[in-house]
């Protein structure tokens, strides 16, 4: 929940596809099946997914011959040294994930299912132009919606933008595999029967452990409200009871 979906990226408005003649050919070739997704009454995410995918690596690839003294190979570097160890986390994450699609992280060999271990380090190392290639999508997301913010502004949206935070975390995701110790296991968080569903609501997603996050000064919660804000000028909070408690569901 602190990161970006690279899925919203506009391919054609990174500068990288003026130098990549290959992203270029890409989206070129691509047209007609473009121009099909735009068709479509229903977004086809794996299509789109599909597309982007391929020009963003060419962009990213044509982004990593650059000259390491360019303004912008330095405005990437700050990005990443900024983003800490959450975006190390994340990125080698998502690459973890990649070459593991077929099972949630919780079912990868012990030695990969915490973030700072020796086995994870040494993917991190051997593959690191993945891991550069989520900075690099992170990045871009990040300056297109820093863009789009200030072109808002200036065409009179006097609050901004107005971002969504989920009341949790996906269990299977990165944020939970990076913050283990601050989430419950054996339960899961929902609401308690009421006119709008009589049975009550399981939503799936691990607990925050209150004594944690009080021990750890609440720094996580902190950071993820941080990162929701970037760029905007209001933020809804989803579900406003996880500020103070949240109806916990034993597995």
């Amino acid at each position: 929940r602190r990161f970006l979906e690279p899925l919203a990226i506009d391919v054609t408005a990174i500068p990288e596809i003026e130098a990549s003649e290959t992203a270029r050919r890409l989206l070129a070739s691509h047209a007609g099946a473009i121009a099909t997704l735009r068709e479509q009454h229903l977004v086809d995410y794996v299509g789109v997914g599909r597309v982007k995918d391929a020009i963003l690596h060419a962009c990213h690839e044509a982004f990593e011959r650059r000259d390491p003294a360019d303004p912008r190979v330095r405005e990437f570097d700050a990005f990443v040294a900024a983003g800490g160890t959450a975006l190390r986390d994340f990125a080698v994450f998502t690459a973890l994930s990649e070459t593991r699609a077929d099972a949630p992280w919780s079912r990868w060999p012990a030695e990969l299912q915490q973030p700072d271990s020796a086995a994870v380090w040494a993917f991190a190392s051997e593959h690191a132009a993945q891991v550069r290639f989520q900075y690099y999508l992170q990045w871009i997301a990040d300056s297109q919606l820093a863009s789009a913010a200030e072109r808002a502004h200036t065409a009179g949206l006097a609050l901004g933008f107005y971002r969504d935070l989920a009341v949790g975390a996906a269990p299977d995701g990165g944020e939970a595999w990076s913050h283990q110790s601050l989430l419950a296991r054996g339960a899961t968080v929902g609401a308690p029967p009421d006119a709008f569903a009589p049975a009550g609501q399981n939503w799936g997603l691990p607990p925050a452990v209150p004594h944690a996050l009080k021990s750890s000064a609440y720094t996580a919660p902190a950071a993820l409200f941080a990162a929701n804000m970037r760029h905007a000028g209001g933020l809804r909070i989803d579900h406003v009871m996880g500020l103070q408690r949240l109806f916990w569901i034993p597995e």
